[in-house]
């Protein structure tokens, strides 16, 4: 997937479940400077405390908004986004949009041009819950955020929901959280990548999976003004 920027344009997510163990950190940390990617997104990070340093990557800025505490030394959600430090980045505050604590980071990037211009361009790192009653909250105020970004935005990370029965193997599966997910496709005119692709079938690829089955959890939204997404360049990195 690419912006179109002079600069090579490519993110990668994870779901890490956690980062208190300094193995996981380790092979995350590989991975990132393995791909080389332009923007990072690592979510439920389950930390009250920042944690970005157990990452150890130069040449990117890191962001972070910490879990919440559900004990003395546990957390809940938090998630960390890093930037090549090749391109200019700001933070945006979220102070006005609490659901949206612990769960979600917005960035401003200025991405250069093949003419000498630049392309102001929004990252949004997110961890969505499960629960549909808070997700309704969530992806209103995050909607608010794209509609808010003066030309062109991205949402990256777990946003916890399937779109279409293809990409749920099991009944037993499915997200209660998809209705507010397409609400928010709805309203801000994105365009989920996975399915932009067209391979939604779980029997050939999925995101997920567990005992009970498979399924495929959308990871990328595009705004669609000055976006384009890209195949798979058959490349790989071991």
């Amino acid at each position: 997937m690419s912006i179109a920027s002079s600069v090579p344009f490519s993110a990668l997510s994870i779901n890490a479940n956690g980062l208190g163990d300094p193995l996981k950190c380790r092979s995350i940390s590989n991975m990132i400077s393995c791909f080389t990617p332009t923007v990072w997104v690592i979510s439920e990070t389950k930390s009250p405390h920042p944690v970005a340093s157990c990452i150890h990557i130069s040449s990117y800025h890191k962001f972070e908004s910490h879990g919440l505490p559900t004990s003395s030394h546990a957390g809940k959600w938090g998630v960390i986004l890093g930037v090549s430090s090749a391109v200019y980045s700001q933070q945006v505050s979220l102070e006005a949009y609490p659901a949206l604590q612990a769960r979600a980071i917005a960035i401003d990037l200025v991405l250069p041009t093949p003419s000498g211009h630049s392309i102001p361009h929004c990252i949004l790192g997110v961890y969505a819950l499960w629960d549909s009653g808070i997700q309704a909250d969530f992806w209103t105020q995050l909607a608010a955020i794209c509609g808010s970004a003066s030309q062109s935005w991205s949402v990256i990370g777990d946003a916890n929901a399937s779109i279409y029965s293809s990409e749920v193997s099991s009944p037993a599966l499915n997200t209660p959280t998809s209705t507010a997910f397409q609400a928010f496709l709805a309203h801000t005119g994105g365009v989920d990548v996975w399915s932009s692709q067209g391979n939604n079938d779980v029997s050939s690829s999925f995101t997920f999976s567990n005992s009970i089955g498979c399924l495929i959890i959308d990871w990328v939204v595009w705004a669609t003004l000055l976006v384009r997404v890209q195949g798979e360049s058959g490349e790989s990195c071991r």
